[in-house]
């Protein structure tokens, strides 16, 4: 790891400091929390590992708090002190759990981003960035990525019958014309593989042709 992200994801705030310092004693307690405030605000998840924290990132947040430098490793405490830093470092940064149940932040998401699906590393990313924003506790990822690919569909159909309403018979005849060019939406965004001047002028035709639509006006 590079100093520059090294000081960027393992950063603390006064804030942070001051609340590691009143809640924990002891140079490993400390660490600890400090960690799992560095992880839950970058990723929106909690360590699980601890050795998979380097020394090096633990003496940098060392300085910060200072307290003495370590030379090794952090080992896994027993379940309920685990369980009581997380719950505490939740509560600190306002986070709460991801609520499947009532969930409209992924429907509102996808909305908003209808043709980012076609790309799942993509949208795993922005869809986590989303929630993380928002202060939402991250379930694991493969959780989540099912959760939102079952909310796809009905977000289509959604987006789908809103566009069919409100669409006008010039805007239908341009987009039947580019279609059937076998030219589709989603590919538009996609960069032009063979950089040539024909490759270049179709794609500039139809992105112009999109403009003329106006389709930005439509709910």
């Amino acid at each position: 790891m590079n100093d520059e992200r090294l000081l960027l994801e393992w950063l603390l705030s006064a804030e942070d400091i001051e609340f590691v310092i009143d809640r924990s004693r002891g140079t490993e307690n400390r660490l600890k929390y400090a960690i799992q405030i560095c992880c839950l605000k970058q990723t929106g998840r909690f360590i699980d590992e601890w050795p998979a924290i380097s020394v090096n990132i633990l003496n940098h947040l060392s300085k910060q708090l200072e307290i003495d430098l370590v030379h090794g490793c952090l080992d896994t405490g027993n379940k309920n002190s685990e369980s009581k830093i997380r719950q505490e470092v939740k509560l600190f940064l306002e986070f709460k759990d991801f609520d499947f149940k009532n969930d409209a932040l992924i429907l509102n998401f996808l909305e908003q981003n209808p043709l980012l699906i076609s790309n799942k590393n993509e949208i795993a990313k922005e869809v986590e960035n989303s929630l993380i924003k928002a202060k939402i506790h991250l379930p694991c990822k493969k959780q989540l990525m099912r959760h939102v690919y079952s909310k796809y569909d009905k977000t289509q159909v959604n987006i789908l019958e809103t566009f069919a309403t409100n669409i006008n018979e010039v805007q239908h005849l341009s987009l039947k014309r580019i279609y059937e060019r076998n030219i589709l939406l989603p590919g538009i965004k996609k960069p032009i593989g063979e950089v040539n001047i024909k490759n270049i002028t179709l794609k500039i035709e139809v992105i112009e042709e999109l403009l003329k639509l106006n389709l930005e006006s439509l709910p």
